[in-house]
């Protein structure tokens, strides 16, 4: 058995959580544990997730963010991994990216190349959050998830671990089926402004940090000239 706990949001999933699960727990070495969390679903999903060895967390909707920020605070594994509950994990994903994070010491997390639903091959610089196994540690020197956003939170995340110098590792192999939905929140209307404002969080991050510097050099040069 593994250390690493995997935290599956899920909203109205029932359809597709099965599957996710079950990608999880038949990974080898098995996880240490699989919590789901039930973001206020309308449907039969905790019903679903109550019929597997899982750790079972429901909540009112708040939203994917709040939900893996729940299952982070309840998971007890050295390692994390997050998983879209319709998305699956195809097997061999856990033990590969725990041998490449024992190979770098040096970095705070793993991701892995994925498969679209519809077969296509996807290896890009920005990982997906359903590839990522990251250390507990590292996690954390990161920051939980923002909840104010329902889109784009990934990004403002993984643009966070890099202001904090969280470094990954890539395995170019294809270790997750991503799902493609065009009802999903990633569609929605509201995704072009929640990345505007991510972007937007994360230059005045930078500027304030650009600031910070230029003022301990302005006091270091001052205590400099009054020696």
């Amino acid at each position: 058995m593994s250390h690493v706990s995997v935290i599956i949001p899920a909203y109205n999933a029932a359809a597709t959580l099965c599957a996710a699960i079950e990608s999880a727990l038949s990974q080898e070495p098995a996880p240490l544990e699989v919590i789901v969390v039930d973001d206020g679903s309308t449907d039969d999903t905790a019903a679903v997730a109550a019929a597997y060895p899982c750790h079972v967390i429901t909540q009112q909707n708040a939203g994917p963010s709040a939900a893996r920020n729940r299952g982070v605070s309840q998971a007890s594994g050295d390692y994390f991994a997050f998983l879209d509950a319709d998305d699956r994990f195809l097997p061999g994903k856990i033990a590969a990216q725990l041998e490449a994070l024992s190979a770098h010491p040096e970095v705070g997390f793993c991701y892995t190349s994925f498969l679209t639903d519809s077969g296509d091959s996807i290896s890009r610089p920005c990982p997906l959050l359903s590839s990522i196994l990251i250390r507990r540690e590292a996690f954390w020197r990161i920051g939980p998830l923002d909840e104010s956003l329902r889109n784009s939170e990934d990004v403002d995340w993984l643009m966070r671990a890099a202001d904090e110098g969280v470094t990954p590792v890539h395995v170019d192999q294809d270790f997750v089926i991503k799902a493609e939905r065009p009802d999903s929140l990633s569609h929605a209307p509201e995704a072009r402004s929640a990345l505007f404002k991510v972007m937007a969080k994360a230059l005045a991050r930078r500027r304030a940090k650009s600031g910070e510097s230029r003022s301990l050099g302005g006091s270091s040069q001052g205590d400099a000239s009054h020696g």
